[in-house]
């Protein structure tokens, strides 16, 4: 089965580049541009993982995985939060709840194996909804 991994990104050029780089890769992609639409998407698509930006409109990623991390079907989802503002970005994406967090600009050979690696540990997923 496909895996399928929801962007949560309002930057459209970095939105674009990372659905053509998991959907090569094999991936279903699901975007939303800010926190609110990416919990929306993360209600209707389950998806087995979350790449998020941390700095967006109307609901940031911080925001969005806090919120994340209160649902009981989303507490072990792993979330990539990618950020270009730095380490304290980075550190405040960890105290969020991210499962790790990748400093723009992404490379692909950092990006794909990180992907492959969250998605292996993740644990199964039991049949309910959101």
């Amino acid at each position: 089965m496909t895996k399928k991994i929801l962007i949560v990104e309002d930057t459209p050029e970095t939105c674009d580049i990372l659905t053509i780089l998991l959907e090569l890769s094999g991936y279903d992609v699901i975007v939303a541009r800010d926190g609110v639409h990416g919990l929306e998407q993360v209600h209707a698509h389950q998806p087995d993982l979350i790449i998020t930006d941390m700095q967006m409109p109307r609901m940031d990623g911080g925001a969005m995985i806090k919120e994340l991390r209160t649902l009981p079907l989303c507490r072990d989802l792993p979330i990539l939060a990618i950020t270009a503002h730095g380490k304290e970005r980075a550190e405040e994406a960890i105290i969020s709840g991210a499962s790790c967090t990748l400093l723009h600009p992404i490379e692909d050979e950092s990006l794909l194996p990180l992907v492959r690696t969250l998605l292996k540990n993740k644990p199964p997923r039991p049949f309910a909804a959101l």
